[in-house]
């Protein structure tokens, strides 16, 4: 005990030197700029970019992010003409954007000023930019910047202003030198200063072991649904909206793993204990949020919770004035995020949201569409794609709208509730479109990448987009889960199992993925692991049809015929088809196996059906009845349609018996992978 305290306080003996060290040579050449807040005042406006708060008479404005990057800018230039390039280079510095947005932004910043009718903070110069033409004073919260000079005794300049006049003039556009540096020769107001620097760098050190400690053992964290409370009644739309903002904006954070949306929509409308959700989640801890609204004003309280013993380790209120919530959402959420990636020891400066609209009416459209789609159902992928639509005619330049829609079309043709041939090359346009607009976006990159995979067959050019995509959001648990499918279909199983891993450590609940591992284990021959994994999912949830797809078809290879039969009878009533389903359990008890596949041949033989059903499925069908050509047929009509499936072929257990078919091989020589 004593040779560990003795190494720490030699530790901190240290750090403190090496604090004095930096502080004195710091003082030669002190900047009066960090002796004060920097808050600007105009009018009757006060502007704190620390806080990223506007207040008009102590009252809180709510701005869009890039429109308070604009306003901002502005300020520091006051009196300087900027051009229009200059705005978006600095607002937008890796998005394909017009000048129309920028147009649109000086539109909310003017409406939010009352600056609509006479222009007189901001002036217009055609055809080259904007101006900031207001005197703006900078100071401090509590007194201007004048005082400080009686405080600090600054020395007058040549031509007879205090330097804090120069720095003024600076400010105020009066003067275009850079404000100048002074020194301070008080010595009592030097080791005052100082004294308060070593205080405090003592406390500092004396908490930094245990914040460090515990900061760093916070590696994965979960956003659980707000909850809305009060009088005003429950909006499911708003609750979701909070939270996905939340997921997509922390998992920014990239030394932190963070649950998708997916994970714990399960906790919607629920008011489940915090710690025990967390531990369900395999997290480390979880961040729950309440959401109050009473009087044009909304206060939402935010807190971080350990999951191994449910100390809150970081709690926060914020208040905002809002009529409409949904115009301060992404204020409220990069709010948050920052306080908690300075807990969690993330850089803010990647957090802002990106390919987001400026548009109140668009990003309810937006969430609406994002909350319809995390539903994934046929019904709901439609309704997804129609909100999606209706933001993009408000705001075209809505880059996630596009790669919203292209993950609706991805899933539709998943489903086959929409041809590949038609669903495909729409996803493909719309994940393109979005990535001209911000080519940042991970979910962009993934959703090419699976149109180019699973579609195009381009399977180089799908590879480059997946690893930009993971390069983007390392956190983005589908982009690890698609690439593993793609690397598994070229038959690179060793990688393919680590990219699937990592879709596990990011998402351990999704049924999803644990079902694509499962039929992993199944291409990759090792049946008797591919059956308890589907047992498991099934017994977390038993109406999970996929599941049972995986379970049929390793009990099949496995010579378990009839519960591999009976295995697809249940995932042919989950998918929705319940009177076929009893008419062929019906088939299977009195007539045998066999019999059962004719019959499921028979029920998807129509006019509608011929065209609607996977040809994939079909020809195996054909197989378990020994029909080897007639499944070769449909193989070739699954290729003609461009069915997803139809790259596994290569390695897929299933067509062993056909691998010595000519025909067969000429297939399979025509697919990439």
């Amino acid at each position: 005990m004593t040779a560990t305290y003795t190494q720490i306080h030699s530790e901190v003996l240290k750090k403190l030197g090496r604090i004095s060290e930096y502080f004195l040579a710091a003082f030669k050449s002190f900047d009066v700029n960090s002796l004060r807040r920097q808050i600007y005042h105009f009018e009757e406006f006060r502007l704190i970019p620390d806080e990223r708060l506007l207040l008009r008479d102590g009252e809180a404005i709510s701005l869009p992010p890039k429109v308070f990057d604009t306003l901002l800018l502005l300020v520091e230039n006051v009196d300087h003409l900027l051009e229009k390039d200059q705005f978006l280079d600095h607002i937008w510095p890796d998005s394909f954007v017009e000048e129309a947005t920028l147009a649109r932004a000086i539109s909310t910043l003017r409406k939010a000023l009352g600056d609509e009718e006479d222009h007189r903070l901001i002036e217009t110069v055609p055809k080259s930019g904007y101006r900031f033409v207001a005197q703006v004073v900078l100071g401090s919260e509590s007194e201007p910047l004048v005082s400080l000079e009686a405080e600090l005794q600054i020395p007058e300049t040549a031509d007879g202003t205090s330097e804090t006049e120069s720095v003024r003039r600076t400010v105020s556009g009066n003067e275009s030198a850079p404000a100048r540096q002074f020194s301070i020769w008080s010595r009592p107001v030097l080791l005052l200063i100082f004294s308060f620097v070593v205080l405090g760098g003592i406390s500092l050190l004396s908490s930094w072991n245990w914040d460090q400690k515990r900061s760093d053992d916070i590696g994965s964290i979960a956003v659980l649904p707000f909850q809305e409370i009060g009088d005003v009644g429950h909006d499911d739309l708003l609750e979701f909206g909070l939270t996905d903002s939340l997921i997509t904006s922390l998992s920014n954070l990239k030394r932190v793993a963070v649950r998708p949306t997916s994970a714990v929509s399960e906790y919607s409308g629920q008011q489940p204990d915090s710690v025990d959700a967390g531990r369900k989640l395999e997290v480390d801890a979880v961040v729950e949020g309440s959401i109050q609204r009473s009087r044009g004003r909304v206060r939402v309280n935010v807190q971080l919770i350990s999951t191994a013993d449910g100390s809150s380790l970081w709690a926060e209120q914020f208040e905002t004035s809002a009529a409409d919530v949904f115009t301060v959402q992404d204020s409220i959420t990069q709010q948050v995020v920052r306080a908690l990636a300075l807990r969690l020891g993330g850089d803010s400066r990647f957090l802002i949201s990106r390919g987001t609209s400026e548009n109140a009416d668009a990003n309810r459209f937006y969430l609406t569409g994002r909350y319809h789609w995390n539903k994934r159902t046929v019904a709901d992928l439609a309704k997804g794609i129609e909100y999606y639509e209706k933001a993009l005619e408000i705001d075209p330049d809505y880059a996630l709208a596009y790669s919203g829609i292209a993950d609706c079309y991805q899933l539709l043709a998943e489903y086959l509730a929409v041809f590949p041939k038609e669903a495909f090359p729409q996803a493909k346009e719309a994940a393109i479109k979005a990535l001209e607009i911000d080519n940042r976006l991970a979910e962009a990159h993934t959703s090419l990448a699976y149109t180019l995979a699973f579609y195009d067959w381009t399977s180089d050019q799908a590879e480059d987009e997946f690893k930009r995509a993971i390069e983007l959001d390392p956190n983005y648990a589908t982009a690890h889960q698609w690439y593993a499918e793609l690397l598994a279909a070229k038959g690179r199983f060793g990688e393919a199992e680590s990219e699937f891993e990592k879709a596990l450590q990011l998402d351990p609940t999704s049924l999803i993925i644990q079902s694509d591992v499962a039929s992993f284990l199944y291409l990759t021959r090792r049946n008797d692991e591919a059956i308890k994994e589907a047992r498991k999912i099934v017994d977390l949830d038993p109406g999970f049809a996929y599941a049972y797809v995986v379970l049929w078809l390793a009990l099949d290879k496995e010579g378990l015929k009839e519960e591999a039969a009976k295995a697809f009878i249940t995932a042919t009533e989950l998918f929705g088809e319940k009177p076929e389903a009893n008419e062929l359990r019906t088939v299977l008890e009195r007539n045998g196996i066999v019999a059962m596949w004719r019959r499921r041949l028979r029920q998807i033989d129509t006019p509608t059906r011929r065209k609607s059903f996977s040809a994939v499925w079909r020809a195996m069908f054909h197989l378990r009845i020994g029909e080897k050509q007639k499944a070769i047929d449909w193989f070739e009509t699954a290729y003609e349609r461009r069915e997803r499936w139809v790259v596994n072929l290569k390695h897929s257990p299933d067509v062993d018996a056909l691998r010595d078919e000519p025909r067969f091989k000429a297939l399979l020589s025509e697919i990439d992978p």
